[in-house]
């Protein structure tokens, strides 16, 4: 994870903060606020996390460096598929190649079909990785899926305790849990290589997922760098910081709800790109120079590692599949993660309510800003992710401003008197209302200016 961190941060151009890293030490009081798991979840299955046995799959996995296509990787795979084996999985693995990849070709994509293309370059192969696929003995192509994912690789200097060791551990741990859960849905459990390397074998194991695949899927929830003293809560990240079917799910049945941060930065992105609700779970403030220790199990929160993984756990064993219908079709609203600073008043317009709907199966969201003035006139600001926008459907786009980073295109066809597309930066959307297009496009443009 830690060698795109900050290219996201230079790369990603948004209206709401972003938290910083820093530096912290080992420390046996974690003060993690949801160190203690507290949920309004029923009790379905016995869950037993036995927290000896994730440190002792943790020390088994982080004997050796584990980078893409090197012997620490194959003995990690191994062991991966013996223990999955053991709790009653099958497992399979699926190598994939390892092409040259660049920021322009991951994590600046002008559309998300760029992302999946595995070799930009036409370059002769790096090398091969691993992906660790383990499902249960009742899969069935009828009932839908939700993957449980964690990348076990490292990059070529750190044997990667934090990252993303734990994380691998707590997976396999909620894989033993769930090994006799009879549910609704699939539970498929993936570990990854090549996430060090652009996210490879993410990428290339949902650029194989068919699309009736896709269709079937719930959602994803991926692990990464989770259990560190002094790194703070667990968050959710996200690419857009925006709520999503699965976060609106799992803080559903949790009374101290976990906050969303920045995502994309691990293998929740391939997914994302693949149009498939994805969280990672993550410490809020990890410590990236930890990777580079000798020793780095006196970093590791054991408590934190057992609570994260008891909190996936109980949370698939309380999967309600008619509150996730509801939300995908829109029939049930829930609230925006966005704020907003400098924007609460806008030409006379007071920012009335934030809210957030789904975009089709609830792999991201729109978010929605209602101002009204005095006299009970409204708009409404959208905002989402152009990543999957076809601008050619928009109309003729025009430059607002001499730099040409705002963009915008005045709709022909529309319910309401005025509506506006734009287009800047990473964000796409719209202002709609009854009020003149003059006074529209004088909105949109302090909005470019701020």
């Amino acid at each position: 994870m830690k060698k795109i961190i900050s290219l996201i941060m230079c790369l990603t151009i948004s209206v709401v903060f972003i938290s910083c890293s820093k530096d912290t030490t080992p420390n046996e009081d974690s003060n993690n606020k949801n160190t203690s798991i507290e949920s309004k979840y029923k009790k379905h299955i016995e869950i037993s996390i036995d927290e000896n046995l994730i440190l002792e799959n943790l020390k088994k996995l982080c004997e050796n460096v584990r980078n893409y296509g090197s012997v620490g990787e194959k003995v990690s795979a191994d062991y991966l598929k013996g223990k999955l084996e053991e709790y009653g999985y099958i497992v399979e693995f699926q190598e994939f190649p390892v092409y040259k990849q660049t920021i322009d070709s991951t994590m600046a994509v002008k559309n998300n079909k760029d992302y999946f293309k595995l070799n930009p370059y036409n370059s002769e192969k790096k090398g091969t990785g691993k992906n660790v696929i383990g499902k249960r003995d009742n899969h069935s192509n009828e009932k839908k899926t939700i993957y449980l994912t964690a990348h076990y690789d490292t990059t070529d200097f750190t044997k990667g305790v934090i990252d993303n060791g734990t994380g691998t551990a707590v997976i396999l741990e909620v894989a033993r849990q769930l090994r006799n859960y009879h549910s609704p849905f699939n539970i498929e459990i993936v570990f990854f290589s090549g996430e060090e390397y652009c996210r490879s074998g993410s990428r290339y194991f949902v650029s194989k997922l068919t699309e009736e695949e896709k269709k079937n899927t719930l959602g994803c929830i991926n692990v990464d760098m989770v259990g560190e003293k002094g790194a703070g809560d667990i968050v959710m990240g996200l690419v857009n910081q925006e709520n999503n079917v699965m976060t609106v799910m799992l803080n559903e049945g949790l009374e101290n709800k976990l906050k969303i941060s920045r995502g994309g930065s691990s293998d929740d992105l391939s997914f994302y790109h693949g149009e498939i609700p994805a969280i990672t779970l993550l410490n809020k403030k990890p410590n990236f120079k930890i990777d580079k220790k000798e020793d780095q199990f006196p970093y590791v929160d054991l408590q934190q590692l057992k609570n994260t993984a008891y909190l996936i756990s109980n949370f698939l064993t309380n999967f309600n599949m008619d509150t996730y219908n509801k939300i995908v079709n829109k029939d049930k609203t829930y609230s925006s993660n966005k704020k907003v600073d400098k924007l609460g008043e806008v030409n006379g317009f007071k920012l009335n309510k934030i809210s957030a709907y789904p975009i089709k199966n609830g792999y991201d969201s729109i978010t929605e800003y209602e101002y009204i003035n005095k006299n009970g006139k409204r708009y409404i600001f959208t905002e989402q992710i152009k990543t999957f926008i076809n601008l050619d459907d928009y109309g003729e786009f025009k430059s607002l401003d001499k730099d040409n980073n705002w963009l915008y295109s005045i709709s022909k066809d529309s319910k309401y008197n005025t509506k506006v597309f734009y287009c800047f930066g990473i964000h796409f959307g719209e202002i709609k209302s009854d009020i003149s297009m003059d006074e529209a496009m004088k909105i949109l443009k302090i909005y470019s200016e701020k």
